[in-house]
């Protein structure tokens, strides 16, 4: 007989897609626990494993485990007859060697995590274009259930500059040191074209606009990701600046990931441009809710627009957070994710 509510236990992390793919959306059906005909009990580890929560659950969520000892507890937990979920977000096949992560990902761990998406039961990832990439390697069914924000949770704009100053900023990490390069030159002129426009780097200070920044260091204020990232959201809302970009090299690995900096910004009131790149051609309607460039001249041109005409930015932030408020909000992720555990403990 099949009891009334779906226990599921989630194993998460304090890293940041173990932040958005699962302690955030079930954080939120924690607190806004909502009545409708698939009620869930939820216990959320965060780096941690307690084996009493996973002996408890119908259905366990996990994301990016790749030891033998985590095959070996899979393996365990299916022979329980549980439910096992796999949340990948990223085509951990194709990064490329320009990217710190390459060598994380040796063959081992690689053979590793194609035994664990062979094992599970469903694999859930962000977007179709990544589920179409991961459907090469396995023949375990795949969901789609895409990042989310939670709008309300972002003020209304008081983060924009008032000192004078036009601040520009960049959110990323060093395996996006490619991508900031495609607009180095951009930068560089932007900085040279206005004395008043300022960078705001989060993350990591990308090598190739270091050098700008050493000869004028004035001109970029640079802070560290907030540790833990749970205090993110909250940093992120203090920071201080009137446009923000998202550029991004064309490649296979890059189009399979998610709009996820296009959410942000967006949550922030912030203006994007953003690459001609999936996945952010599929969520910006140039000109609407944001820009879309082709090139650096582009990038320059666009920030430039978006600078000098703040009517233009907060029409185009309006079209933006309505797009992500129908289609990337916590409510709709957590309805999916909890059909998906009903299906499956329905089905065994």
């Amino acid at each position: 007989m099949m009891s009334k509510m779906v226990k599921a236990c989630i194993l998460s992390d304090s890293s940041s897609p173990g932040f958005w793919r699962l302690t955030l959306p079930f954080l939120h059906m924690i607190k806004h626990k909502t009545e409708d005909e698939y009620p869930i009990s939820i216990n959320l580890n965060i780096d941690q494993c307690k084996s009493a929560d996973m002996l408890q659950a119908d259905v366990v969520v996990v994301s990016r485990l790749h030891s033998q000892q985590h095959i070996d507890t899979i393996t365990a937990l299916k022979k329980m007859g549980k439910a096992v979920i796999y949340d990948l977000d990223d085509d951990l096949w194709q990064i490329s060697p320009d990217n710190p992560a390459y060598f994380a990902y040796t063959k081992e761990r690689l053979d590793n995590t194609k035994i664990m998406l062979d094992l599970v039961d469903v694999i859930v990832t962000t977007n179709d274009y990544l589920a179409d990439s991961i459907a090469a390697n396995t023949e375990t069914p795949i969901v789609v259930i895409p990042n989310a924000i939670d709008i309300p949770s972002y003020q209304p704009t008081i983060n924009k500059s008032r000192d004078g100053f036009k601040r520009v900023l960049w959110m990323g990490s060093q395996s996006h040191t490619a991508d900031m390069a495609t607009v180095s030159e951009a930068i560089e002129e932007l900085l040279a074209a206005d004395d008043k426009i300022k960078m705001v780097i989060v993350g990591s200070l990308p090598e190739c606009i270091d050098d700008v920044f050493k000869e004028k260091p004035h001109r970029c204020e640079f802070n560290n990701f907030i540790k833990p990232v749970e205090k993110y959201i909250e940093f992120t809302t203090r920071l201080i600046a009137d446009v923000a970009i998202c550029p991004l090299v064309d490649s296979h690995f890059n189009c399979s990931k998610s709009n996820l900096k296009f959410l942000e910004y967006t949550a922030m009131h912030l203006p994007v441009v953003a690459s001609n790149v999936r996945p952010y051609a599929e969520s910006i309607v140039s000109g609407q809710s944001g820009i879309i460039a082709d090139n650096g001249e582009d990038f320059y041109n666009g920030v430039t627009r978006l600078l000098n005409a703040k009517r233009t930015g907060r029409g185009m932030v309006k079209q933006a957070r309505q797009f992500v408020q129908q289609h990337h909000n916590l409510n709709l992720t957590g309805s999916l994710w909890r059909k998906l555990c009903w299906a499956l403990h329905k089905n065994r």
